[in-house]
């Protein structure tokens, strides 16, 4: 039988083991050498054939810790929890996906908005109240009635709190209604679900409470409207932070995801 110091080394091996394939490979290898030690017919042969297991298991936990086999490396990339973004003139829209931030042109940006049913805008704690939202609105309503390649057919409907915001939906003809409960999924999700397939109800300003709170309020919006997180797939909700940190930026918190576009003053 194994002894305690052998068990505890099997299962510290088998714990180091996150990806399923590592697991798998592991669990022959040690098997195979288990049973060839309980095989033999020898107290000598059985000593001769656990020291050969132990040592299989230490190979295992090379492979799992390494992630090589046969030249081949099979090591999982974990994604960022926090990252630094280096913003400029030329790069100042991102989208992130899969705890990464990449860099994108202003007018994929929007065409991800317009691909939306709900937009929550949410504004960092530097960001110049409503500045950058009157911006984002206008270069998204353009977007949405040129349409072209990628662009959900529709309208464009705003939700919010904000005179500045009110008066620039005012100024584009772009149906557009005051209400202090915007922070509020089942008030969203209502004034969503009456608009016709196609149309992006936009909402906000809001101050960003962080990526955990700002993705659990999306989550839930788009639970109530079954709809789809994120601009995957068109029709979902989605959000876009507004001036957000640069430095430290927590790209995933209490298992939510940064807002989907990530937009900077320049």
């Amino acid at each position: 039988l194994l002894g305690v110091g052998e068990v505890h080394i099997m299962m510290t091996t088998l714990s180091r083991l996150h990806n399923p394939v590592l697991l798998v490979v592991s669990l022959l290898l040690i098997l195979i050498s288990t049973a060839s030690a309980y095989s033999s017919g020898s107290k000598k042969a059985a000593g001769i054939d656990r020291r050969a297991f132990l040592s299989t298991t230490g190979a295992a936990a090379a492979f799992a810790t390494t992630g090589v086999f046969l030249g081949t490396t099979t090591a999982a990339v974990q994604p960022a929890q926090a990252a630094d973004i280096k913003v400029t003139p030329i790069a100042h829209t991102f989208v992130a996906s899969d705890g990464v931030a990449k860099p994108t042109r202003e007018n994929d940006a929007t065409r991800f908005l317009t691909n939306a049913k709900v937009v929550y805008m949410f504004e960092g704690p530097d960001a110049k109240p409503d500045d950058l939202a009157t911006q984002v609105l206008q270069l998204t309503v353009k977007r949405k009635a040129d349409q072209g390649p990628g662009v959900t057919p529709g309208a464009i409907h705003v939700a919010t709190s904000s005179e500045a915001m009110l008066s620039m939906g005012a100024s584009l003809a772009v149906d557009t209604s005051k209400s202090k409960d915007i922070s509020t999924k089942s008030v969203v999700a209502s004034i969503a679900s009456k608009l016709p397939k196609g149309d992006t109800l936009i909402v906000g300003p809001l101050p960003s409470g962080g990526t955990g709170a700002d993705g659990q309020l999306v989550a839930d919006t788009a639970a109530a409207l079954d709809v789809a997180v994120g601009g995957a797939r068109e029709g979902g909700v989605l959000s876009v932070l507004l001036d957000g940190p640069k430095q430290g930026l927590a790209l995933t918190e209490g298992g939510y995801p940064v807002s989907t576009i990530l937009w900077w003053t320049v």
